[in-house]
């Protein structure tokens, strides 16, 4: 049935990965809003036609919240890289391409994952396509199997990105509008004040407080 879709959609029955980079993008607090975006974007990476898909992240929590999906745990203080490199590797199939994307960009669709792994697994095409959103190119961004090993080189903080901007001519860009749409899935604003900051409210607090309660307040205790 899947390679039945794949020859019907465009990828000449080969076959490509999805790898969900969610990493340390979902918060305490917006727990169940980041395992329904994954959950989401896993299904349309389905509905695509791809053979697998692999959800990297840094949470146990979400590992077993995706026990139905490959998941690969990666630190989160190690960098992008990291995750990208453990996505690659996590591979329980052998893919003639994958597919990077963020679990926040809410706004990819089936069409775009399947799109991008069609110009790569095309005779012919390209090793790359990338997404152009906003000025930029990135994510999401497919790879032929044969770009996994400069994948697997990256290292720190630096991302596809960078892979991407070398392309040149092997490469192919498709528009994706709302490309920097992204969910909050970490709170906007920290509630974090250093204790300096608060030190002076206290002290004028400790200094106002009433060292016993008021009299009104004590008749009615006693009476």
């Amino acid at each position: 049935m899947r390679a039945w879709r794949n020859e019907l959609r465009g990828t000449g029955g080969k076959t490509f990965a999805v790898v969900i980079l969610a990493g340390s993008r979902v918060s305490t607090d917006r727990f169940c809003q980041g395992i329904t975006a994954i959950n989401t974007l896993a299904l349309r990476a389905r509905l695509a036609g791809a053979s697998e898909v692999l959800v990297v992240a840094d949470s146990p929590r979400i590992a077993k919240s995706f026990r139905h999906l490959n998941v690969s745990l990666v630190s989160p203080s190690k960098g992008l890289a990291t995750s990208i490199r453990a996505g690659i590797s996590g591979l329980r199939s052998a893919p003639d391409a994958v597919v990077l994307c963020l679990c926040d960009q809410h706004r990819i669709s089936s069409g775009h994952l399947l799109d991008l792994a069609s110009a790569v697994l095309e005779p012919g095409g390209p090793a790359m396509a990338a997404s152009a959103y906003d000025g930029v190119l990135g994510v999401p961004a497919a790879f032929r199997a044969d770009q996994f090993s400069r994948l697997l080189e990256l290292e720190g903080n630096v991302g596809a990105r960078a892979i991407i901007r070398e392309a040149g001519a092997d490469l192919v860009e498709l528009p994706f509008e709302g490309g920097n749409d992204r969910l909050a899935l970490k709170p906007a604003i920290s509630w974090t004040v250093p204790f300096e900051l608060l030190e002076p409210a206290l002290k004028a607090y400790r200094e106002f407080r009433p060292s016993r309660a008021p009299p009104a307040f004590s008749r009615s205790i006693s009476g």
